[in-house]
């Protein structure tokens, strides 16, 4: 029983985590300043735009953040934090691509795959550094089965508007490739507790949730490490044989998620706005 009381309580605190992040996030959101000129580099999150480390990310390299209070701006964000070695890896990927000088060894198709493990996925920084990079490479993001991560992204979607350089914040997130981690017959302590990004020829092997918790609150450490072509191979069998799991964000099917997370996934469809049914074309000739 006594055990029985400490799963409850870990549940409870859990819970009151991810409703203190989504208010947070929804209150950080509603102080942002929208302007059309801030929008010019693509980002839905303009300031993310600069969010770079000083120099390159590089095998060897370690990064590590600390408790601090939650940043305001993006430029509260420590200079060496795990977040910045992210972003910065990815603009270097997208650097080398375009210049035709990567030398990872992967065939060029293969290069074009960011692949991701993640336990959460709830931050507004990643998800737009994810949604942004999504026009240069296929994001595969392998998720732990939780629908908190599903929900900030749609608090993402609703919180940004369509801008006409930036596009759409949902066709972005519907952009993503997320399969979510299969725990059917495990242990009910069982979970996706791999937070890895493998970013053409370095992958980056962390501590770091991406929540707000993992910025701000906690301490975290990401080390760099040279992709190995088995990273890639133990990533793509996991992928594949999670082909019918897919997410689908704004109409995510319940059976993919454990017992214990259903009832949250039916409360989080009944609150989505009703599909529209398709526009009725005047001149088509209906069967009668």
């Amino acid at each position: 029983m006594e055990d029985a009381e400490v799963d409850v309580d870990e549940i409870e605190r859990e819970k009151s985590i991810e409703e203190r992040e989504e208010a947070d996030v929804r209150a950080w959101f509603a102080k942002r300043q929208q302007s059309s000129a801030a929008t010019r580099p693509g980002w839905f999150i303009p300031q993310l735009a600069n969010f770079l480390l000083d120099g390159n990310v590089n095998e060897g390299d370690r990064y590590y953040c600390e408790p601090r209070p939650k940043d305001e701006n993006v430029e509260d964000v420590p200079q060496k934090h795990p977040l910045r070695a992210m972003f910065t890896a990815f603009k270097s990927a997208t650097d080398n691509i375009l210049q035709g000088e990567s030398n990872s060894g992967i065939p060029d198709t293969e290069e074009r795959i960011i692949r991701i493990y993640a336990y959460s996925l709830s931050c507004p920084y990643v998800l737009d550094l994810l949604v942004h990079y999504a026009r240069h490479f296929e994001i595969r993001v392998i998720l732990h089965p939780k629908i908190h991560s599903v929900k900030m992204m749609k608090v993402y979607v609703d919180s940004l508007p369509h801008h006409a350089v930036a596009g759409s914040p949902r066709r972005g997130i519907e952009s993503l490739k997320i399969r979510i981690a299969n725990l059917q017959g495990l242990n009910e302590m069982a979970s996706m507790h791999r937070k890895q990004v493998i970013v053409e020829d370095l992958t980056l092997v962390s501590s770091y949730n991406m929540s707000l918790a993992a910025r701000c609150y906690n301490w975290e450490s990401m080390f760099v490490v040279k992709t190995r072509t088995d990273d890639v191979l133990r990533f793509d069998a996991m992928w594949d044989e999670l082909m019918d799991r897919k997410l689908l964000v704004f109409d995510p099917d319940e059976r993919l998620f454990p017992a214990t997370e259903r009832e949250k996934v039916r409360e989080y469809k009944a609150k989505l706005s009703p599909k529209k049914p398709p526009p009725v074309n005047p001149y088509k000739r209906q069967k009668t």
